[in-house]
């Protein structure tokens, strides 16, 4: 019995470490996906020519979307579990993230 006491805090700690490089990760990620939002405006302004009060509304819609799915995914983690909703939210953005700059290919 002593054996699983003395694994214990090493195991918890690889937790703590673990956890930490979660939450970095996705800081990270957010952090990202608001500068690429920020550097594409121009180009999506030009393409559709819009006006820059248009633009600060998409910036505007972005925010308000991420905004409004927080409440949705506490409400989850704690139905589901903190780290499937984590992972299922890393999933989604990485394949958004891949499939976006493919949308509308054909049409080049």
């Amino acid at each position: 019995m002593s054996e699983n006491n003395d694994n214990q805090p090493l195991q918890s700690n690889r937790n703590k470490w673990g956890v930490l490089i979660a939450a970095l990760f996705a800081g990270f990620t957010v952090v990202l996906n608001n500068s690429l939002m920020n550097v594409a405006l121009p180009h999506f302004m030009q393409l559709y020519t819009l006006t820059a009060v248009e633009g600060q509304w998409i910036i505007t819609a972005f925010a308000l979307g991420m905004t409004l799915v927080m409440p949705l995914t506490g409400y989850l983690s704690k139905r589901v579990g903190s780290k499937k909703i984590f992972l299922l939210g890393t999933l989604v953005f990485l394949v958004g993230s891949i499939a976006g700059p493919f949308h509308g290919i054909s049409q080049v």
